[in-house]
């Protein structure tokens, strides 16, 4: 599942791709414009995104 996110630094949108499977998860991307980790937590429910939070990844 491709989705748009803003960077936690620089806030600007780029494309993350995240499994559909359901659960939560976390994954740490990397900003394509300023290059700074992005911490992603994510839910999936009934294969929708339920939730959904950005933060720092250098934590």
């Amino acid at each position: 599942m491709q989705i748009e996110i803003n960077c936690h630094f620089c806030f600007e949108l780029f494309e993350i791709m995240i499994e559909p499977f359901n659960g939560s998860n976390l994954e740490i991307w990397d900003c394509e414009i300023c290059c700074n980790p992005n911490k992603v937590s994510y839910n999936i429910q009934n294969g929708e995104l339920s939730y959904i939070n950005i933060s720092s990844g250098n934590e």
